[in-house]
């Protein structure tokens, strides 16, 4: 059902659904598809959009609030595709349920309803009423609500996603791109004005749940991690299309956190599986192939495009290191080739790197002239 909202309904819809848990009905309220994303960070993170029908005034600070649902009866806090999953039959509502009464502390629940509530210093009726209001009639976004709105139901999605074991199949990447957007609010953290909320939050729920990541790189690696056991494990990645897109998000995430070379293996592996499969399906006029080129084509365009982006980080990247070894082999001219081989190793250098830059000569390509020029810093 889909409420009448005011002449800015192009800008959210307001559905009922049934809570995938206790089954209790609401209205949950979702951002439409109706913005562009024009750039990206290496990491995913939206860095800038538009809108498609040139919506210019009182856009939604942060899109990613609208991407979880809450239950106001028994807390379950997910992504919104898990109540479509359930509505659909994909996932099944009793064992989601039976799991829940299973693995779930209410006393956390309960204990961390109220810490929010205490922390933004609002009456929860109140703030209901408010949200309520301000995506009814599109009033200007509070920011400091819409922060810690978002980062609550962030942690409750990561803490239902960690405990719902019998369902974890289910979960590897929502619970991925999860740890993917708390890094975006540790990294955010020194740039917002409500700091010292957003750790009180953070401190009172790693109370219960220690293991929670407390920093942007440690989140990163936790995503790749489940990222991968996705790709081997999980029977959701049922195309070329999903599998390619999976791959482009680790590849990302290798990038951002340094790991170039696992970045770079896992780009060759992909490019070579995509053209493999275009070799392999050219000429099958079988129907069933025919989806799988489909799927295939698509993702050949994803990964095209993707392409320069990759490239131009490691250039970049490449050029940075080189620029930290220069000023490191500027200070130690007197070593050995040997020991500066060693210091180029503890400055992000592997070894394989490190007999390029000693091996190649200059072919007239960027990469090449960065190989050549570290080879002479090596040379100093």
């Amino acid at each position: 059902m889909v409420e009448s909202l005011s002449n800015k309904s192009e800008i959210f819809i307001g559905i009922e659904y049934n809570c995938p848990v206790c089954d209790n009905k609401q209205t949950h309220w979702k951002l439409k598809e109706k913005y562009l994303i024009q750039k990206r960070d290496i990491d995913t993170k939206i860095l800038l959009f538009k809108w498609k029908d040139n919506i210019k005034k009182d856009r939604p600070q942060n899109l990613n609030l609208y991407h979880f649902w809450e239950c106001e009866s028994c807390y379950f806090t997910c992504d919104f595709r898990t109540y479509i999953a359930v509505k659909n039959q994909s996932l099944q509502k009793s064992k989601l349920s039976k799991d829940f009464e299973k693995n779930v502390s209410k006393e956390f629940l309960h204990a961390f309803e109220n810490k929010f509530y205490s922390i933004i210093n609002i009456e929860k009726t109140e703030f209901a009423s408010s949200i309520s209001e301000q995506y009814r009639n599109f009033k200007e976004n509070n920011h400091l609500l819409d922060e810690l709105l978002y980062l609550k139901r962030l942690l409750l999605s990561i803490y239902f996603q960690s405990q719902l074991k019998g369902t974890r199949s289910f979960n590897y990447i929502l619970l991925a791109s999860s740890y993917v957007r708390l890094s975006w609010v540790y990294s955010d953290l020194e740039k917002t004005n409500n700091k010292q909320k957003i750790s009180e939050l953070f401190k009172f729920f790693s109370m219960y749940n220690p293991n929670l990541p407390k920093d942007v790189e440690e989140c990163r690696l936790k995503s790749i991690q489940l990222y991968l056991d996705c790709l081997m494990k999980s029977n959701s990645i049922d195309s070329f299309y999903k599998e390619v897109s999976l791959k482009i998000v680790v590849i990302r995430l290798y990038l951002a956190t340094g790991q170039i070379l696992k970045a770079k293996r896992l780009f060759i592996e992909t490019k070579n599986y995509i053209n493999n499969n275009i070799k392999a399906l050219e000429g099958d006029a079988n129907q069933d192939n025919l989806e799988k080129k489909k799927s295939l084509i698509k993702a050949k365009g994803v990964f095209d495009s993707f392409e320069f982006t990759f490239e131009s980080f490691v250039e970049r990247y490449e050029i940075e290191q080189v620029n930290k070894a220069l000023i490191e082999l500027s200070k130690h001219r007197s070593k050995t080739k040997n020991e500066k081989i060693v210091l180029l190793r503890e400055i992000g250098f592997d070894d394989k790197v490190i007999r390029k830059c000693l091996e190649e000569k200059s072919k007239g390509t960027t990469y090449d002239k960065v190989l050549k020029f570290l080879k002479e810093l090596i040379d100093i």
